[in-house]
């Protein structure tokens, strides 16, 4: 499963609707603050403060972007620490 589709049933778990533009419908702050905790724990990230406005997650594109570039960061920053190890040897 990809990234969009693993947010998409995130989405419907915690309630949200989903509208034909891929926007985000019925979302409190209760809803809000669990769709953000199960994706931190799904994809193994935390999701800075500045992401964290119910605007930056109206839409799945939105936060299917927040996502990847988080993950992105994460695989960048290891791969740099494998880099170092190896030349520290």
């Amino acid at each position: 499963m990809n990234t969009k589709n693993i947010i998409i049933e995130k989405i419907e778990l915690n309630g949200a609707e989903i509208n034909e533009k891929g926007e985000i419908e019925d979302i409190d702050s209760i809803v809000f603050i669990s769709l953000v905790l199960d994706l931190e724990e799904e994809f193994n990230i935390e999701i800075p403060d500045e992401y964290l406005l119910m605007s930056t997650f109206s839409s799945i594109d939105n936060i299917t972007l927040i996502i990847n570039k988080l993950i992105d960061n994460i695989e960048t920053a290891a791969a740099a620490v494998r880099a170092a190890c190896a030349n520290a040897r």
